[in-house]
């Protein structure tokens, strides 16, 4: 696990008998949950700074000893003009392998993280009271010329503090955002990285600071990142939100979610790309109603994936992946990542790229048979199908040699091109003057609200039925010896092969089932 160095009192101006000042203040260096202290020697510098400015006043060296709790800065004597500057104080590990401390601590990779992650205070003195106030600034750089600048509060707040996993989900999603191969889940390189005519729409479940979206907006152009939590972090987030440099024409927002209520209409209503999830797995009683909210994004994006990253910290968390599973989002990509710890040990943090497992099938399935169509799932998926359907029976009744071509035009109109409004007259009705020409579709689009054709398709539901079919797809099948079997499943469609006696090697997508 990596250290932090927090303030438990923050930096101060302190006057001194003789006219001069000090800058005072206590630190100390702990684990994310502040549960355990670093418990090995470390050198440290210190450093006086004027606010915005990267020129050094003062700096000095000092040394974190294992067994400490707590260690007490004093710096000075200064002349008393020094508190007539808003001044920041840094702090930061000794590394021969950086510049001069404190310096931006490195995400690049995990051989580049440092033990103990640099901190610097609020401004104070000048403008600006003379006890800073109680914040602490980390400065991150995920990829060369992105400064990241993340504030959290320095009291005992989980929920306004950044934590391991946040720190490997930046760390990996710069990874995604690169053109390595094989540097992340290739799944999450392609949504990052592709081509898009709309930007990327990302949300953040429990986004306490805001570390991993914002990273985002800065790592990613044309992106539109929603922070999402608890009111009690608004104000920490506004603040991350006011300082970040997203790329260009990215944006982040903020907004208040509480899992246990019902979903914002922005929520239900807007399109969802990848959905955040960050060291949220920790509470046990919390992961039902995390789950419930993922599943009904999912549902309402069906498309959207979901990028968890973890800090096993006790058995009960395991729950999580049950409950995941239990609403079909299963895991596509595990990954994990190392972060430095003392000793020279390391702490894994598990990454986990989930979604519906339907719509890798639909993808993988139209890959292996060579059949176009669109990456992701048309709007307003599933459509209403009632009017489309007494449309083809009409089809059936007036123009038979019709029929095949309406379906491949359908087809090729929702899930090639994307047509939402396939479900509705107006949507689907060009469609067909393609096929039977402008008076022929008229006829069609006529004779679909009329008896004949409802009660065709009543008929056919009712032998479907009687046929034993409970799901799509359905094939009812007839071989060469007259015989009719149905079967149920992509899956099946190497059972249909064999039944209906085809040449399966005509088709390589046969060799891909069973």
């Amino acid at each position: 696990m990596v250290y932090y160095i927090r303030f438990l009192k923050t930096p101060r101006f302190q006057s001194q008998k003789a006219g001069s000042v000090t800058v005072t203040a206590l630190i100390c260096i702990t684990t994310d949950l502040g549960d355990a202290f670093l418990a090995q020697d470390i050198d440290l510098q210190v450093t006086l700074s004027p606010n915005g400015s990267g020129r050094t006043l003062y700096k000095d060296n000092l040394q974190w000893k294992a067994g400490k709790r707590e260690l007490p800065l004093s710096l000075g004597p200064f002349s008393a003009g020094l508190s007539q500057q808003t001044i920041v104080l840094g702090v930061a590990a000794v590394d021969p392998q950086r510049p001069s401390p404190p310096s931006l601590d490195h995400l690049l990779d995990t051989s580049k993280l440092p033990l103990v992650i640099s901190g610097w205070s609020a401004p104070f003195g000048g403008s600006e009271p003379l006890v800073a106030e109680k914040l602490v600034e980390r400065r991150f750089r995920p990829k060369n010329q992105l400064d990241l600048r993340i504030w959290e509060e320095t009291g005992n707040s989980i929920a306004r503090h950044i934590w391991d996993a946040a720190i490997a989900s930046v760390m990996y999603l710069q990874q995604a955002t690169t053109k390595i191969p094989g540097s992340a889940a290739p799944l999450l390189q392609n949504l990052l990285q592709g081509q898009r005519s709309t930007p990327l729409h990302a949300i953040e479940l429990g986004s306490g600071c805001g570390i991993v979206g914002i990273a985002l907006a800065e790592l990613l152009s044309h992106c539109s990142v929603l922070l999402t939590d608890l009111p009690e972090v608004e104000e920490i987030v506004m603040k991350n939100i006011a300082v970040a440099r997203p790329a260009p024409s990215s944006q982040v927002t903020f907004q208040t979610l509480d899992w246990d209520e019902k979903l914002p209409d922005n929520l239900c209503n807007g399109r969802i790309d990848l959905i955040l999830v960050s060291d949220c797995t920790y509470n046990a009683d919390s992961l039902p109603a995390l789950v419930n909210v993922l599943d009904r994004l999912v549902q309402m994006s069906p498309d959207a994936v979901v990028l968890v990253s973890l800090k096993r910290r006790h058995d009960s968390e395991e729950v999580f992946f049950s409950l995941m599973d239990s609403v079909n989002l299963f895991t596509l990509h595990k990954d994990s990542m190392q972060l430095s710890s003392q000793h020279d040990q390391f702490d894994e943090i598990e990454l986990y790229y989930k979604a519906q497992w339907i719509n890798q099938e639909r993808r993988r399935w139209a890959r292996y048979f060579s059949v176009p169509i669109v990456e992701r799932t048309p709007a307003g998926f599933p459509p209403l199908t009632l009017a489309p359907q007494r449309a083809l029976c009409a089809i059936s009744q007036k123009a038979p040699e019709r029929f095949v071509p309406a379906i491949e035009a359908l087809y090729q109109s929702f899930w090639v091109e994307g047509n939402g409004q396939i479900g509705q007259p107006e949507g689907f009705g060009p469609i067909l003057e393609k096929v039977l020409g402008k008076a022929g579709a008229g006829e069609i689009l006529k004779a679909m609200s009329q008896d004949e054709a409802k009660s065709l398709l009543s008929a056919n539901t009712d032998r479907a039925f009687k046929s034993g079919a409970f799901g799509l797809p359905w094939f009812e099948c007839t071989n060469s010896k007259g015989e009719t079997e149905g079967f149920w499943g992509i899956d099946h469609l190497g059972q249909v092969a064999e039944f209906l006696g085809l040449d399966r090697s005509l088709e390589k997508g046969f060799r891909a089932v069973l």
